[in-house]
């Protein structure tokens, strides 16, 4: 197969993990099925150091895939993916939960942070028990047993 028997209809990229994708069509089997492919990439063949290289590694896998698109096509879905993946020169990570199975809220973006307080906001006000509820008590005090545990670490000396 040639470079015109593959006729490359619309690029795209997938973040997770690093994909670049290819519609194409194929004219010559039974009227031009339209096929896709996908050319997945390390995060590290990313890195902005190593742009020049990768777009000459992508289009030689490209082109042995019997595939023709142009430079400038497959730059610009390399630079989204670079600017997704890498935060200026830092890889950007998912914040990994901690032990209660939530990520840790000091290490979140703004954005995170801010759904994380109204999710909690939603969970509070179904919670909360107003003066008039039925539940409502003025003024409750409740006795705890003993400590289960040694807490002599608030102990005076």
């Amino acid at each position: 197969m040639t470079g015109r028997d593959r006729v490359a209809k619309r690029l795209g990229c997938r973040i997770t993990p690093p994909t670049l994708l290819v519609e194409y069509s194929v004219p010559a089997e039974g009227g031009g099925l339209t096929r896709h492919k996908e050319f997945k990439l390390s995060v590290r063949s990313l890195h902005p150091s190593k742009s020049s290289s990768l777009l000459r590694t992508v289009k030689e896998r490209l082109a042995r895939s019997a595939l023709s698109v142009g430079d400038e096509q497959v730059d610009h879905l390399l630079k989204i993916l670079r600017s997704r993946v890498y935060d200026g020169s830092k890889l950007s990570k998912p914040e990994k939960p901690t032990a209660s199975g939530q990520p840790d809220l000091n290490k979140v973006s703004e954005e995170e942070l801010k759904d994380a307080k109204a999710e909690m906001d939603v969970a509070f006000e179904q919670n909360r028990v107003k003066p008039g509820d039925a539940a409502f008590v003025y003024d409750k005090q409740v006795e705890f047993g003993e400590a289960d545990s040694d807490c002599s670490w608030d102990d005076d000396d």
